[in-house]
């Protein structure tokens, strides 16, 4: 309990609102946890309470109202970013087909490039939010390839992925380490109920999700790891390489 550990969230809704994030921080400050900036926090895996923010998909609401509370706080984030799937307004077919979130818009470019501007980070999450679970390696490396090069051409450098859903293809992570090295990726995150150390790989690194509909404390319990045993029941076992 109370180990390093890796936040996920998605979109601030009524759901999760600001106000529900904002009281999840100050629980968590007054239990010790101090926030750090990704960098900080993979250098110093021995550290206890330490946590660092990551945010998937790119939604406008974490712009428009998460955002300012962040530069605020001082608080460091991590963004990961589909980028076929930017500038889109909710409900659009092509977030629903995806699996984002339908009822929320995502950012704009220059929203990313603001975002960066204020010092805040981003993350590869696949160019369509691809669920590699479900796709062949064709599919994979042809999405990793185009999402890339979007990157490129926005001069948008990063050496993080995260896997939508968490989800890591069914066979053969020699494909997938390829991959990332081809790229320049140096960090992938999955997702898993578990404190960070450096016995972990660097390819599948766990967070924790606060999903949008849990209660204040269930959100404290997940990050605090008392119940990990409940989080893993179902999840089954990354392979060894």
């Amino acid at each position: 309990m109370f180990g390093s550990r890796i936040i996920c969230i998605h979109a601030i809704d009524e759901n999760l609102t600001l106000e529900k994030f904002c009281r999840y921080i100050y629980i968590t400050r007054k239990l010790g946890y101090q926030y750090v900036s990704m960098e900080e926090f993979l250098k110093n895996s021995s550290k206890q309470r330490m946590l660092t923010l990551t945010i998937d998909d790119a939604y406008k609401s974490i712009y428009n109202k998460l955002l300012p509370f962040l530069c605020k706080e001082n608080i460091p984030a991590l963004l990961f970013v589909p980028p076929l799937l930017l500038n889109k307004k909710a409900g659009d077919k092509d977030l629903v087909s995806n699996r984002m979130y339908p009822n929320e818009s995502t950012m704009s470019v220059e929203e990313i490039n603001s975002w960066i501007q204020k010092g805040f980070q981003i993350g590869f999450h696949t160019n369509a939010h691809t669920d590699w679970s479900l796709n062949c390696y064709e599919k994979i490396e042809l999405d990793f390839m185009q999402g890339m090069s979007f990157f490129k051409q926005n001069n948008w450098n990063t050496v993080f992925f995260a896997y939508p859903f968490g989800n890591l293809p069914t066979h053969d992570h020699c494909f997938t380490k390829k991959l990332f090295l081809t790229y320049g990726i140096q960090y992938a995150f999955t997702l898993e109920w578990k404190d960070y150390s450096s016995k972990c790989d660097n390819f599948f690194i766990p967070r924790i999700c606060l999903g949008d509909k849990n209660p204040l404390w269930w959100s404290i319990i997940k990050t605090t790891g008392l119940f990990d045993w409940y989080g893993n029941r179902h999840m089954s076992k990354i392979k060894e390489l």
